[in-house]
């Protein structure tokens, strides 16, 4: 019997000497980031950061704007030719200048409010001594009526304090006390309430008629029982 021996057919030779190439499996996750996704990022903060600076600038230059504006000394000036620096300077300049102005105006309306004028309206204040320990100064504004002195006499003599020095002054129907009292207990708070219902006990309340120098002189023997 003879063997039959079998060759290859061309079809399987051509695959065999030239295999199909098979497409490159690509691996998601280890694949490279193309270039032009890395630079985008990169990108996005530059545009970020530059329009960030941009209104900066915008804002600051609003702000020098409204000083050019506001401030007397750069208002008629041509703006063009104002520096930063130049406007800063006058800022600075300016603001002490409102600093000074306003510790005048302090100054002058704490020496309206020492002198002897009363205020038209009822007021009361109450400030510490500098000078003596526990003493204590009350500066009060009310209408002008019949023993009012007395009044305020038998008030600081129910808070048990020493009047050290008075003053009175009365204008139109109104009168201003400036009174330095010494050791009230309670504080300013208890000398304040007695003070008050002195200011606003109402004028119309019924007294009995009296002399003017009997008044006066039963009034300078209270304000001498509080003093002594």
């Amino acid at each position: 019997m003879q063997s039959i021996q079998c060759y290859p057919t061309s079809g399987t030779m051509h695959h065999r000497m030239y295999p199909q190439a098979q497409p490159p499996v690509i691996n998601p996750y280890s694949s490279p980031i193309p270039s032009f996704a890395r630079k985008e990022p990169k990108f996005n903060a530059a545009v970020k950061h530059r329009l960030a600076e941009q209104n900066r600038r915008n804002r600051i230059s609003g702000q020098y704007a409204t000083l050019r504006a506001i401030l007397p000394s750069l208002s008629k000036t041509d703006k063009s030719k104002l520096k930063k620096a130049f406007v800063l300077s006058e800022t600075i300049r300016g603001v002490k200048e409102l600093k000074k102005l306003v510790s005048e105006k302090r100054v002058a309306s704490r020496e309206f409010r020492d002198c002897g004028i009363p205020s038209g309206a009822d007021r009361l204040s109450l400030e510490q001594c500098d000078g003596g320990e526990g003493m204590v100064k009350a500066v009060m504004s009310c209408e002008d009526r019949q023993d009012i002195m007395a009044e305020l006499a038998k008030a600081l003599k129910t808070m048990k304090v020493k009047l050290v020095k008075a003053e009175m002054v009365t204008v139109g129907g109104r009168n201003k006390f400036s009174l330095w009292i010494q050791g009230p207990k309670e504080g300013h708070s208890g000398l304040k309430r007695v003070l008050e219902a002195v200011m606003r006990r109402p004028s119309w309340i019924a007294r009995k008629p009296r002399n003017v120098w009997q008044s006066r002189a039963s009034t300078d023997s209270n304000f001498n029982g509080v003093t002594s």
